[in-house]
């Protein structure tokens, strides 16, 4: 009876761990891209000296967007144990990383009582771009995943 809580805790790690490094490796990318974007929007006011706030932004982010690597690895589970084929479930797991920042999005809106106001999601915009850098830089990663944990399942 040991047998079966082993698989789906090594099944469940593995997750975990993908779900971990592909969150870690968007968070690399989305203070330069904010700050890109920032510039592209407002070149005046953005300068060289604001680069200085990227680490501060970086630790902001981590904090922040914790509600949506929880969704992220909750969503991974689910697509996981899908009976889909694992192109499927990699398209499933590409549009789960957007969903989960909107409503992270909006989890923070409704927490700190400000309005949800459509102009302010463009502030959002650096961050689905890097969470879809992230999942398409780590598509061996996932199509690995998936043929591990079908391994297990099948064991």
């Amino acid at each position: 009876m040991l047998v079966p809580k082993i698989v789906i805790v090594k099944k469940d790690s593995m997750m975990f761990t993908h779900t971990l490094n592909t969150w870690l490796l968007a968070h690399l990318f989305h203070p330069f891209l904010f700050f890109g974007f920032m510039f592209l929007q407002y070149p005046e006011e953005t300068g060289i000296e604001d680069m200085g706030i990227l680490m501060f932004f970086f630790v902001v982010a981590l904090l922040l967007s914790t509600p949506a690597f929880v969704l992220l690895r909750l969503a991974l589970y689910g697509i996981s144990n899908l009976i889909l084929s694992a192109y499927e479930k990699f398209f499933l797991w590409l549009i789960a990383a957007p969903v989960a920042i909107i409503l992270n999005f909006l989890g923070l809106m409704l927490v700190t009582k400000q309005a949800v106001n459509l102009d302010e999601f463009y502030f959002i915009l650096p961050s689905i771009m890097a969470a879809i850098i992230s999942v398409l830089l780590r598509t061996r990663s996932f199509f690995q995943l998936q043929t591990n944990i079908k391994s297990l399942n099948q064991s």
